[in-house]
């Protein structure tokens, strides 16, 4: 059996350290299963696949491996023999790697600016309500205290009125602390002498 001096520099054994060893001894268990799949286009006598190999450091190095078989006694191509030749693609794979990364990280980045801009069109909305909001809010007010004024305090219908004006000045409040929220600038409630 004959081993390429290639493989010190691919994945630092020595030759002769690998003589009488099959290379799948070095195939990640995860990968052991491609080494059974043919590929390429010749099927029958060509077989390539991408598997990691222990280096002698001890760490894992993704690695093409082309394998063809020889043929035995009688010229007949079997895969009890095989040559292989095995490329270092680490480089490439960690490559296809930080852009997959960079492709993942630009599709959460997008999301990221979908949310927000959601976020941003639900703030204008209700922002909106909150100005109509506010407009109706006005009028109740106004109108109540309208009303308060013409009857008099000790009307009977006082009390109920008086109910109805600060339930609708803590509205407008919160209509107030909703337009902070969406980042729009509140209306003032001020009194405005209506007779001059």
């Amino acid at each position: 059996e004959w081993i390429a001096p290639s493989v010190t520099a691919v994945l630092g054994w020595e030759p002769s350290q690998l003589v009488g060893s099959p290379t799948s001894v070095l195939v990640h268990p995860d990968d052991q299963h491609l080494l059974a799949q043919p590929g390429g286009t010749q099927a029958e006598t060509h077989r390539r696949v991408r598997v990691r190999m222990r280096h002698q450091d001890g760490a894992w190095r993704w690695v093409e491996k082309h394998s063809r078989p020889l043929p035995d006694d009688d010229g007949t191509l079997t895969w009890a023999s095989i040559v292989s030749t095995v490329w270092d693609i680490q480089a490439e794979v960690e490559a296809l790697d930080a852009l997959r990364q960079a492709e993942e990280a630009r599709r959460t980045l997008e999301r990221a600016m979908e949310q927000a801009a959601r976020l941003e069109g639900l703030g204008v909305l209700a922002g909106g309500l909150a100005h109509d909001f506010n407009n109706l809010l006005v009028a109740i007010i106004g109108n109540t205290s309208l009303v308060l004024e013409d009857l008099g305090p000790d009307s009977p219908a006082a009390p109920a009125l008086r109910d109805v004006l600060l339930a609708a000045q803590r509205s407008a409040d919160l209509t107030h602390q909703m337009l902070a929220y969406a980042q729009q600038s509140p209306l003032a409630l001020e009194a405005v002498d209506l007779s001059a």
